[in-house]
């Protein structure tokens, strides 16, 4: 079929299109019907681990999770009576399965033929009706008929899924469900219905400067994921927002979102400029504060610019599409209109870190630039102004009091001699009930909000957030690698904080997570009391202390700590915080601050907000009885196996070398299945030290892959060229599993091994043994899509230079390939 009809379809539409056409006896096309898809496959996603237990599997057609009795028809038979959420497992689907009335009522359909790309195919996908083609297996199911079934269809670890399984398992998938792309856009048009206009005021500096701090918040939140702009405009959310019924009435939201956007922008600069007025009127005016009025002039000015690129792009992207007619007026080009979106996108969210007025290129940036400036300059507009006193400026340190005759002071001697001890630059706010802290700790930045009363009921709270730069890279890291660092430090600081928090009735933490700008915000409410108030605000000062470099020591597969590179991951373990896992994985970073001498003062606070209790004991007893030294021996009494069990187990997580003749001797833990997988799930390298039968457990194997990718040189040879274990331990680290394979390859044929490595595309694909493969169709096209065609020239086999469909896939990839190949074939095209 003609690719252009197709795209002028698109173009009438201003969607991606299904067509159903034939072709006449004279080869013609004909359209037969047209209509605007409404969604699209690879939205669902599970976190949890492909089902290794199941009534049937097969190929993916119709994405969703649903539960509920099972139905099984013989071919032809009609069932009149469908219970609501029915799942319908038939030799294939009947016209009559899809008439409105039945898809109402059923969950999804099991179904042993039919095509992934067909009409029922494409009806069942716009439902949301979960569908999978099982095959030929005639007996599935048998016996069940009327009983509670699961069916699961989805991307599990990016790869396409589908499984029926026995019993109520919804819960199970939905809790791993993780966030995706979505075509409902009520929540964030209830954002936008929401706003209001700032206000100005004459303000004393120290309000001046909460506004500024306010605004700066309320800006940041416009680039979070559920607001307009990045469910509108960014790649995959486009498509989605082009297809949604909703189209016209959302890209009106949009101009009012941006038009938002825009005067709060301009209500930051406004704020910003008499900010800096209020201290150049003041009669200790400095040259700092008169060169800040013409850098925001220059400022000013490129604001001015990029306000009208983004009106020129909001019209390229809205007009003819706020019709509410099917097929446009004005035909759109679709594939413009798609790129389009992302560079207003880009214009409105993107970030490159500017520091100085003429590299800022987006309304982001503008943000970004004017929070770095505003508390760079608080401590020079307080003292010129005469509102505040600069009480406190050492190299690291600015500290500006705003006194009033009954105020509350939050910040302590204690909380300045803790910033004094690390980061690059902080700025300390201080006034009556309200304590704000700007740090920049190497690459990273803190800001601490403590207030005596917060808003909308909150009572006193503590709210701490980091921002990193997760596009940087260092040390030659590329994805993920140099992703995963980071990723644990958020997720530390967010387990820590909500422990600290639950250890209070009454307290709660709320988390919180800006992949736009590579923010988390942990937020403590309703703390019972202003010294308890005080103590966690000294804690959250060296949580951010300790995080210095943790994104180096996280960097690759930790003790203690899951694996995970991406903020898919920090969400889900977020989203588990109260469940086993991430209690284990709570307890194996307080015994690591207990066991590490520079963390004396967190080891204290903690004891003390944490209450007396089992986690302040894990605390005190890596703390006087735990070396800091991994190589050292712990001093260990006979007694500890039995009362400290728990201790010991977090020794053999953290220190297996050390830990693994003790407990051997005695033990019996080592072969006992349940105590060892939380273990091995937060070390796989436990893994070596188990005996055979656990080695052939695919579980256990499994949750030792997840963190460790060198595990698997230590499990049963049959896990070497399991696709699911290889996924797991390809996903915990990149580099890692490459290096295992490397290592292994020389031992056995790891035909799926080798796949998921071409499929990741992974550097030094050079360095791996590929004579083995040379009869592999698979691998060695994969090695052409990978670039590699000379590995692949020097891997082939006689037969496959011989093939003239093998080479004629792979020039399709390469034309240049065909010089490798056989003389017969290249005489067939001209080379000799």
């Amino acid at each position: 079929m003609g690719y252009n009809y197709i795209e002028q379809l698109e173009n009438l539409l201003g969607c991606p299109v299904d067509v159903e056409f034939a072709i006449n006896h004279q080869g013609e096309v004909v359209i037969l019907q047209v209509r605007p898809m409404t969604r699209l496959c690879g939205g669902r996603q599970f976190s949890a681990a492909r089902p290794t237990e199941f009534i049937c599997s097969g190929r993916l057609v119709s994405e969703g999770l649903c539960q509920g009795p099972l139905i099984r028809l013989q071919p032809g038979e009609f069932s009149r009576h469908i219970p609501q959420g029915a799942i319908i497992m038939a030799p294939h689907c009947e016209l009559w399965m899809l008439a409105p009335e039945v898809l109402a009522k059923a969950g999804g359909f099991v179904f042993q033929q039919g095509g992934s790309g067909d009409h029922v195919a494409i009806t069942l996908l716009q439902a949301g009706k979960p569908c999978v083609i099982t095959g030929t297996d005639e007996a599935a199911g048998e016996g069940l008929e009327g009983q509670q079934v699961t069916l699961v269809c989805g991307q599990f670890d990016q790869q396409p899924g589908a499984f029926l399984l026995a019993g109520s398992q919804y819960e199970q998938f939905a809790e791993s469900m993780l966030p995706a792309v979505s075509g409902d856009f009520s929540t964030a048009i209830a954002y936008t219905d929401q706003w209001q206009p700032a206000e100005h005021s004459p303000m004393r500096v120290d309000e001046q400067f909460r506004e500024l701090n306010r605004l700066n918040g309320l800006l940041l939140h416009y680039f979070s994921r559920d607001r307009l702009l990045n469910q509108c405009l960014s790649p995959d959310n486009n498509l989605l927002l082009s297809m949604s019924p909703q189209r016209a009435e959302v890209l009106l939201k949009l101009e009012e979102e941006i038009a938002h956007l825009l005067a709060d922008t301009d209500a930051l600069l406004l704020g910003y400029e008499q900010y800096l007025l209020t201290g150049a009127k003041g009669e200790d005016a400095t040259d700092k504060i008169t060169t800040a009025l013409d850098r925001l002039e220059v400022l000013k000015g490129r604001v001015n610019q990029i306000q009208q690129r983004v009106a020129t792009q909001l019209v390229a992207v809205t007009a003819g599409l706020t019709t509410a007619q099917e097929l446009l007026p004005d035909p759109v080009c679709f594939r413009q209109w798609r790129m389009d979106c992302v560079a207003l996108r880009d214009s409105l969210l993107q970030l490159s870190l500017p520091r100085q007025a003429d590299e800022v290129d987006s309304i982001h940036d503008i943000v970004f630039l004017i929070h770095q400036w505003f508390v760079d300059m608080l401590g020079d507009i307080a003292v010129a102004s005469g509102q505040g006193e600069t009480i406190k400026k050492t190299k690291k340190l600015t500290m500006v009091n705003f006194p009033s005759p009954n105020s509350v002071d939050i910040f302590t001697d204690e909380c300045a001699a803790a910033l004094e001890g690390f980061g690059l630059d902080n700025t300390v706010l201080n006034m009556d009930g309200v304590c704000i802290i700007n740090t920049q700790i190497n690459y990273h930045k803190g800001v601490i909000e403590v207030m005596e009363d917060g808003p909308g009921g909150k009572g006193r709270t503590l709210k701490v957030r980091m921002i990193d730069d997760f596009n940087s890279r260092w040390l030659g890291c590329t994805k993920p690698e140099g992703l995963d660092g980071k990723c644990k430090r958020f997720f530390k600081l967010a387990l820590l904080m909500n422990a600290v928090a639950s250890s209070h009735p009454g307290q709660s933490c709320n988390i919180a997570i800006n992949e736009s700008i590579g923010e988390i915000v942990c937020e403590i409410n309703r703390v019972p009391s202003i010294n308890r108030l005080r103590d966690q605000l000294l804690m959250a000062i060296n949580l951010l202390n300790n995080s210095n470099n943790e994104d180096i020591r996280f960097y690759r597969p930790t003790p203690g700590m899951p694996s995970f590179d991406n903020f898919a991951g920090i969400k889900f373990h977020i989203d588990s915080l109260d469940k086993v896992d991430s209690q284990w994985i709570l307890k194996s970073v307080l015994f690591d601050i207990g066991s590490n001498d520079s963390c004396k003062e967190l080891q204290n606070l903690l004891c003390t907000l944490l209450g007396e209790g089992p986690q302040s004991k894990l605390i005190r007893f890596a703390a006087t009885r735990v070396p800091e030294s991994s190589h050292e021996l712990p001093e260990l009494s006979d007694d500890d196996f039995t009362h400290n069990q728990e201790c010991i187990k977090l020794l053999l997580i953290l220190r297996p070398q050390v830990m693994i003749p003790l407990v051997k001797a005695k033990t019996d833990w080592l072969s006992d299945k349940q105590l060892m997988l939380p273990l091995v799930k937060l070390n796989g390298l436990l893994l070596e030290y188990l005996p055979s039968e656990l080695k052939q457990d695919k579980e256990v194997v499994l949750n030792a892959a997840t963190h460790t990718p060198e595990a698997l040189q230590h499990a049963d040879e049959k896990f070497w060229d399991d696709p699911e274990v290889l996924r797991a331990a390809a996903n915990a680290s990149q580099e890692l599993f490459f290096n295992m394979v490397q290592a292994m390859s020389g031992k056995k044929i790891l035909r799926n091994a080798m796949l998921q490595v071409l499929d990741l595309n992974m550097r030094y694909l050079s360095f791996l043994y590929w004579q083995p493969y040379g009869d592999d169709p698979t691998i060695m096209l994969g090695l052409v899509k990978c670039g590699e065609s000379y590995y692949m020239s020097q891997a082939l086999s006689e037969t496959l230079k011989d093939d003239t469909a093998f080479f004629k896939m792979a020039m399709d990839i390469d034309p240049k390939v065909i010089k490798y190949a056989s003389e017969r074939i290249r005489k067939e095209h001209g080379m000799v």
